[in-house]
């Protein structure tokens, strides 16, 4: 009975709160400095009518490494249906740290240094954008998607000087197709989870029956050209540039085995590179399982100049360059907070929350609702 009662007091005091307490959401990690990936929520609630206490908070969170829980939200042609929460987690920057590899050092860049051509990446892949994208450009070795493949720097280099070492290597190399990267401002890329600031890329495998120039090819253990496909993700791995690989568990086999076997990987870099052996469930290694990359590597850069740039980025601009700007929609009749929810990929407690609404707020067709956010219209620096 007293449970019951305190349940009730509980439900009393949250339905008195003021709507004016909340808050739209402030983005406050402009990067996490290369930390592991442990913490708490990505998206906190700040106001910008207090500069001071925004500042002091964005300063707080850049010390430390904050995630998001919106993990479960929308859907990705990347994920076609996760082996678990833990898969999901890691498409939206939960991974954990691999261990024995250290993150980059992120540079020093003041507010002075940054300019009209600066490349900066804000915010996490989940949620963020870019500002001045690198154009992945088609050449007679790569071909990738028109509009779909922006990026930072740093990531567009890794890959035209990866697939540089591979055709070094091996003789009569054909083109290899890329797929999604970023869009040119970066910010929510349907149907993707991530890709939102020019870190994360879609780059197929090289295949022994041919590869296919227009689109991401599936391949199998017999099919994958190991040899070629290891050594573009070595050329990566042994700068120091990537911070997950996802690739399709059953795929890892003849990748491991080449790199032990041929390219003679030492053992303490095949078990800080593989989660084979080990076993899907295994949360460690930089190239990691996730179910539905049997076509394509999904692969995450660690972009630290991009990323430090959006640090003075900020304390130039002012932290108005976090806030994502509301997108509203017209309710409609018939519509319910769930199949609103359904339509624009979100949930019914982000909607209510985004619109302050109660257990007994009720629908009007007409109503105007935030069923989103946008990355604001940045400066050019």
């Amino acid at each position: 009975m007293r449970h019951t009662a305190l349940r009730l007091v509980l439900l009393l005091m949250a339905l008195s709160t003021p709507a004016a307490a909340w808050q739209p959401p402030l983005l406050l990690e402009a990067f996490d400095e290369g930390a592991s990936h442990l913490g708490a929520p990505g998206w906190l609630t700040g106001t910008l009518a207090d500069p001071a206490h925004a500042r002091a908070r964005l300063e707080a969170d850049l010390a430390r490494t904050a995630l998001d829980d919106t993990a479960s939200d929308g859907s990705d042609d990347d994920a076609d249906g996760p082996d678990d929460a833990a898969a999901q987690r890691e498409m939206t920057d939960d991974g954990e740290a691999t261990p024995g590899v250290e993150p980059p050092k992120l540079p020093d860049i003041r507010p002075e240094d940054i300019n009209e051509k600066t490349t900066v990446s804000i915010g996490k892949a989940s949620e963020g954008w870019l500002v001045n994208g690198v154009l992945l450009e088609d050449s007679e070795r790569i071909k990738s998607r028109p509009k779909r493949n922006y990026g930072t720097p740093e990531m567009v280099d890794a890959i035209r000087r990866a697939v540089d070492d591979v055709h070094a290597k091996f003789k009569g190399t054909q083109r290899l197709a890329v797929g999604d990267l970023s869009r040119t401002g970066g910010g929510s890329f349907r149907p993707h989870l991530s890709h939102q600031s020019g870190r994360d890329a879609d780059i197929a495998y090289y295949s022994r029956d041919g590869q296919d120039q227009n689109g991401l090819r599936r391949v199998t253990r017999r099919t994958i050209d190991a040899g070629r496909s290891f050594t573009l993700m070595q050329s990566w791995l042994e700068r120091g540039e990537v911070e997950y690989i996802f690739v399709d568990y059953r795929l890892q086999q003849p990748l491991y085995e080449y790199a032990r076997d041929v390219a003679k990987v030492p053992a303490a870099k095949l078990e800080a590179w593989f989660q084979y052996p080990r076993g899907r469930r295994a949360r460690t290694g930089i190239i990691r399982h996730l179910r539905g990359h049997a076509d394509h590597l999904h692969v995450r850069f660690w972009a630290p100049g991009s990323r430090a740039a959006a640090k003075a980025y900020i304390a130039k601009y002012g932290t108005k360059v976090l806030k994502p700007v509301p997108v509203y929609r017209k309710v409609r009749r018939g519509d319910s907070l769930w199949k609103i929810a359904r339509r624009y990929k979100t949930s019914v407690k982000k909607l209510k929350s985004w619109n302050r609404m109660g257990r007994r707020s009720l629908l009007q067709p007409g109503q105007k609702l935030i069923t989103g956010w946008r990355a604001p219209s940045l400066p050019s620096p």
